[in-house]
């Protein structure tokens, strides 16, 4: 236990464990100014006070791991390097957020918005994706079933300016927003 010290409010009160004088953990917060902290924080890799509840500051070496987790039999779970590339599954992220799939499990999607019972988009693990379905048969499935009404099923362009649209019943339109009962309707 480190004693605060008897400092006025907003006063830093800290603590750094450093090894051959390379700092590695500071614990940080303020002084109330009746004996307890606030803004209390844990910086790792720098005797910089930290700038959220938990920082961590990288190595500044090209390719170095910055957090890392693992699990029991020390297979990389989550990789963050200094550069800011982030991998799920991954000791060597390529991208912004890489995913490998091949590290889950079966049955396990690679990346899901929404839940396992309302899903708003899939990729599952052998890559097809899916909107609205949590079983994507093709490389993209649309499941339709759930879609608010007169929402459209597929479309290029935008409400004003259509190039193509699919809608809920099957219809096709080319170059038109007001597509009706015919199967497939094209505008000029």
């Amino acid at each position: 236990d480190i004693p605060i010290s008897a400092s006025a409010a907003g006063t830093p009160q800290s603590y750094t464990a450093s090894i051959g004088g390379n700092p590695m953990i500071m614990v940080y917060g303020f002084s109330d100014g009746v004996g307890s902290t606030y803004g209390n924080g844990v910086s790792i890799g720098s005797s910089t006070p930290p700038t959220a509840m938990f920082t961590v500051f990288g190595r500044s070496a090209t390719g170095s791991t910055t957090v890392e987790f693992a699990n029991s039999a020390s297979t990389t779970l989550f990789k963050l390097l200094d550069s800011g590339l982030a991998g799920f599954g991954t000791t060597s992220p390529w991208g912004l957020l890489s995913v490998n799939g091949n590290a889950l499990g079966a049955g396990v999607p690679q990346f899901v918005v929404g839940s396992s019972t309302k899903t708003s988009f899939i990729v599952t693990n052998n890559n097809n994706s899916g909107f609205g379905t949590t079983t994507p048969w093709g490389k993209l499935s649309v499941d339709t079933t759930n879609m608010d009404a007169g929402t459209p099923t597929f479309v290029v362009g935008s409400s004003s300016v259509t190039s193509f649209i699919i809608t809920q019943g099957g219809t096709v339109g080319i170059n038109t927003t007001k597509v009706d009962a015919f199967t497939f309707a094209l505008g000029c």
